[in-house]
């Protein structure tokens, strides 16, 4: 699997962090990246109405 591939590589570079960014959205790719260990950490907030 991708996911288990990139935890690999940055293991290997000595990196003990990834992030990356999910639509607040998305339920299921949050679902997703929360089942593997992943946790909210920023929140952005976006006026769409300029």
């Amino acid at each position: 699997m991708f996911l288990h591939e990139a935890f690999a590589f940055f293991k290997k570079k000595d990196h003990d962090t990834i992030m990356l960014s999910v639509s607040a959205k998305n339920s299921s790719a949050l679902r997703f990246y929360e089942k593997h260990g992943f946790e909210t950490y920023v929140r952005d907030m976006v006026e769409r109405k300029l």
